[in-house]
Formats: C-alpha cells, structure tokens, sequence
C-alpha cells in the first residue's frame, strides 16, 4: 500500500534548455493530479489532492503529493495510489496512443485495478472512468515526455523509505486528435471528394493544412496524409498553390453534428490523396460534388 507519492526526474546535469525540465514537471503534476483526481471521482471519493515542490538537488528533482510524504492519510486515498502507481506500468509497453481504442484498452485495464483493489468496500462504488478525461491526461503525459531527453528518467515514488520507483514511460506519445475523442452527435465520413480554397500553403514541414471547403462553406485545420504529394509540393516538382487555385482532393472528415441537425462543425480533417489543383473559375462553386 502506498505510503507517499512523489514524482522524481533523473535529468542530464548540464543539459542544454534547462528549463524544459522544470516545465515537464510541471506537466507531470498536472497529469498525475488530474489521473489522481479522475481515479478519485470515478470511485466516488471527493478527497482533493496537491503536489508541493520537496527536493531539488543536483541531478534530481522531487516532489510530493501533499499529505503523503510522511504518512497516507487513509486506506482509500493510499488503495487511490497504488492504482495510479499500476496505471503507470500499464503505460509502460505503449509506443503511441493513435485513436479511441487504443485510450478504451488502457481504460478497461483501469476500471479492472480497481475493481481488484476496491472488491468488498461497500462505500464503493465502480463507474468507468472518464474517458475523455483519461484522453486529456494521456496528452498531458506525451507533452512531458517530449521535453525529457533519452538519457534521463522519470519516476513514480510509492515508498519515501526504500525510494524505490515506478518507471514512467518517457518514450509513450499521443499522436490521436484531443478534438475528435468522445465527442458526442460525432460522424464520420471517410473518403469524401472535396474542393478546398487553400488560405495559406504549407510549403515547409508537417504543419496543418489551412483550409476552406467549397463545399461546406466551413474553414479548418488539415492534415496532409498524401505524403508522396507533399514531398513532391514542397520539392518544387509541383507549381506553387496560388490565391486563386483550388485543391480537389480526397478527404477523411470528423463532423459534430448540432442537435438540430441545422448546422454541423468539422472538428478534424485529414487529406488522404490531392488529386488535382485547379485554377479558381466561378463555375466551380456551381459544380456537382462526389458525396
């Protein structure tokens, strides 16, 4: 049973950004608050629970949920640790966190904890956690891990005494849409020809597409799946999109439908296959599209 809970970094003395440790600290206490407070909740317990800065010494950096450095204030709230502290191994093998499915099964390994933990606690009861909540927190722990270098640590202090530690798994990254997670009224539709007004060109590196569909009649975000395309684009093998030019492209779209039905927002966009860029004339807005 968990007797304290602490988050100790093993950084790199001398490192180069020093202050990317102090900022992945920063996003581990508010991962590991909010996965405390998320475990709490769906148990049922309205404990709040802190972290305050205990240690810094060279070469680590310490610190501790509040009330448990010297001792677990009760049974619950140490069972509530030895939860995350199990939570923090099942995260140990995952590469990349992509979609839903993948955040279920590390929610269902959750849920199955502490049902194990908790059998025969009457004041128990056993929702399923959040898993929208859990998404967020799962993007938080990625956004840490990114600022850690590959030869420093992170931990999870279960004993003050023995400072043995649970090993987070800094290599762990999310690369799913937060926007398109457990979103209610949600519709996919996949493999949709479209006529995009390309507002700004991405001519260098991975970043979102900017984009209007002539379609829609809506303006979003993104992501070039076509990656021959765009090595090609942005080799200079293709002629530059101009401010009057049109995409036609293949589409994979995420739309949150209102309750209505009057009006329903792209939440998440990716293009899968540019197919042509044509120059603007006014008959394209009046053409028929592939739906």
């Amino acid at each position: 049973m968990a007797q304290t809970f602490g988050i100790k970094i093993d950084y790199r003395t001398g490192r180069n950004n020093p202050e990317k440790i102090f900022e992945a600290m920063a996003m581990y206490i508010s991962a590991y608050e909010d996965l405390i407070q998320l475990i709490s909740n769906a148990l049922g317990q309205k404990e709040t629970f802190t972290f305050s800065l205990n240690d810094v010494e060279k070469g680590s950096l310490i610190t501790y949920l509040n009330g448990f450095k010297e001792k677990s204030t009760n049974f619950i709230a140490s069972k509530i640790l030895d939860s995350v502290g199990e939570t923090t191994r099942d995260l140990s093998g995952i590469i990349d966190i992509q979609n839903e499915n993948d955040i279920d099964k590390i929610s269902t390994k959750i849920d199955g904890c502490l049902k194990e933990k908790f059998t025969g606690k009457s004041e128990i009861v056993f929702p399923e956690v959040d898993k929208k909540a859990l998404s967020k927190i799962l993007k938080k722990l990625s956004d840490a891990n990114q600022k850690i270098r590959k030869d420093e640590t992170v931990g999870i202090i279960l004993d003050d005494i023995s400072k043995s530690k649970v090993d987070v798994n800094t290599n762990m990254r999310f690369s799913a849409n937060i926007d398109d997670l457990y979103v209610e009224g949600k519709i996919i539709k996949d493999g949709l020809t479209d006529r995009l007004f390309i507002v700004k060109p991405v001519n260098d590196g991975n970043s979102r597409w900017d984009c209007k569909s002539l379609h829609m009649k809506q303006r979003f975000e993104a992501s070039m799946a076509d990656k021959k395309w765009l090595e090609r684009y942005q080799g200079g093998l293709i002629t530059p999109i101009g401010p009057s030019d049109i995409m036609l492209a293949k589409l994979n779209f995420t739309i949150k439908s209102s309750k209505d039905n009057k009006a329903s927002k792209i939440i998440h966009a990716e293009i899968i296959e540019v197919i042509d860029i044509l120059k603007n004339r006014d008959e394209l807005s009046n053409e028929s599209f592939n739906f």
